[in-house]
């Protein structure tokens, strides 16, 4: 297939105008070696699939269920939603239930949109003071023989661990999760800048949905905010949805953290794209109304928006369509060490391309050069 008249998300991320060919699964830059079906695209955007790494549902199905019906309706949304891998999120549930689901999302064989590029873990080793939404019952302090054997059921498909570095044995579980080459995200936390730098410095290279569920800036003891917002090796994932953060916010985190260290995640839960209405998340009541998530306490409960409509955002808000597909692609890609294989349109890449129209509606996914949705 040769994918023609496209303004194309080259891998440096500026947009030019060439044409993309897909062998098999794959990508080649030569029009030459490529045959088949030619799709006009007439001059609408071709950038790589969009990655989210921090997802809990969507479209009423749960990660932590780890069902393969579950995943695939959420592969699907995603495929839809111009998501070409995802990492299912597991929320803070008895060890048991934990367990269950990092084997039950292993043993998934197939689903039929967005890859599964690795689990996230939110929790359990977070703090009691900023656990968010999650569910206290089941928090604990870091515990190394635990993540043991959760890395045992995983087979290596653990890629993020959520963690507070404040919490009593948070130092050993740090360095035991980096010898794994699993990437601890600092979040659900009340660090101070002393401890976050200490994490850091373990090998903690990234802080969960920034500003949200943790110790808030202050001149004086600025904390863990203080701290990855000024730290070249610290990547900050951002809940675009300008509810979890005011995008006036958004822009000052871009522009202390540069596009080379912000992941857009989404953290949805199951009611994404269902719209308002009350629903059941992990055994809580979520009430979602007007766009926003809530626990029956008022908190914000995840988002119910998506990737997508974060990189959508972001555009609104002055930052370039270039920049904000990068934080939603080749980032997220490189947290999850995929980026050799996905995360940009280069030669020899898997062919996770994204077509969007001039109003960045989704208007074709491929996923493995395989075009897994078309808009009606």
């Amino acid at each position: 297939m040769i994918l023609k008249n496209a303004m194309v998300l080259d891998e440096e991320f500026n947009f030019k105008k060439f044409d993309v060919g897909i062998i098999g699964e794959r990508i080649s830059l030569s029009g030459s070696k490529c045959s088949g079906e030619v799709l006009d695209l007439g001059g609408m955007y071709l950038v790589p699939g969009l990655i989210d790494t921090h997802i809990h549902g969507a479209y009423g199905a749960e990660a932590d269920s780890g069902t393969e019906e579950n995943l695939d309706t959420m592969s699907r949304f995603e495929a839809r939603q111009g998501v070409t891998t995802f990492a299912p999120t597991i929320r803070t549930l008895p060890l048991a239930d934990i367990e269950y689901a990092i084997k039950s999302i292993t043993s998934v064989k197939s689903v039929g949109g967005a890859k599964i590029g690795g689990i996230h873990l939110e929790g359990p080793f977070v703090s009691h003071q900023y656990k968010g939404a999650l569910l206290e019952d089941y928090i604990i302090n870091p515990n190394v023989s635990i993540l043991k054997s959760f890395c045992e059921a995983g087979k290596g498909a653990i890629k993020i661990i959520t963690l507070s570095p404040e919490l009593e044995g948070a130092d050993k579980l740090i360095q035991y999760a980096v010898s794994q080459g699993i990437t601890i995200s600092i979040g659900h936390t009340n660090a101070s800048f002393e401890g976050t730098e200490q994490a850091i410095s373990l090998g903690a290279t990234q802080a969960t949905h920034l500003f949200n569920a943790m110790r808030p800036l202050n001149h004086r003891e600025p904390g863990v905010l203080g701290s990855v917002l000024n730290n070249e090796r610290v990547k900050c994932e951002l809940i675009c949805d300008f509810v979890h953060v005011h995008p006036s916010v958004v822009k000052m985190a871009y522009k202390l953290k540069g596009d080379d260290l912000i992941n857009v995640i989404s953290d949805s839960s199951s009611a994404a794209g269902l719209g308002d209405g009350e629903y059941s998340v992990s055994g809580q009541t979520r009430y979602v109304s007007g766009g926003v998530a809530r626990t029956e306490n008022g908190t914000i409960a995840g988002s119910i928006q998506t990737v997508l409509n974060g990189v959508q955002n972001l555009v609104s808000i002055g930052i370039p369509l270039e920049t904000a597909v990068k934080t939603a692609s080749i980032n997220p890609a490189k947290t999850l060490d995929i980026d050799k294989e996905t995360g940009s349109i280069q030669c020899g890449k898997y062919a996770d391309l994204l077509v969007l129209d001039k109003d960045l509606n989704v208007q074709y996914t491929f996923i493995n050069g395989k075009c897994v949705y078309k808009a009606q």
